[in-house]
């Protein structure tokens, strides 16, 4: 199980899945999919956020690890989850998201508009 501070939730969400992603393809964003993998705190707000995206490498799928400094200290909270990435090499999306709900994360995904 994750060693994350005592009033945090590791969870995760899917941006191309979430209620605004159509409104980012309708506005020419080229964002490709992504995992959002957060340290959340307890009434809001996060620790620590990382990305991991679809990606190409020359004709191959991959995955992409996007992590500015601040959230260095997932390494060592959730090494179970980056063990597994070393472990099984996911080139999809779907095996990092079986990799979190294997590992006790949830998903917080805002599927739908919270302004109606």
């Amino acid at each position: 199980m994750p060693t994350l501070a005592d009033d945090a939730t590791l969870t995760y969400t899917l941006r191309h899945e979430a209620w605004y992603a159509p409104a980012l393809k309708q506005n020419g964003s080229d964002m490709p999919d992504a995992v959002y993998v957060h340290s959340s705190a307890q009434g809001g707000g996060v620790h620590w956020e990382f990305s991991i995206e679809d990606g190409r490498l020359n004709t191959r799928r991959t995955t992409v690890l996007r992590m500015f400094d601040d959230a260095y200290r997932a390494f060592t909270e959730v090494p179970e989850f980056f063990a597994a990435l070393a472990a099984e090499q996911p080139t999809h999306l779907t095996d990092v998201v079986a990799i979190l709900d294997r590992i006790g994360a949830v998903d917080d995904t805002a599927r739908v508009d919270p302004y109606g």
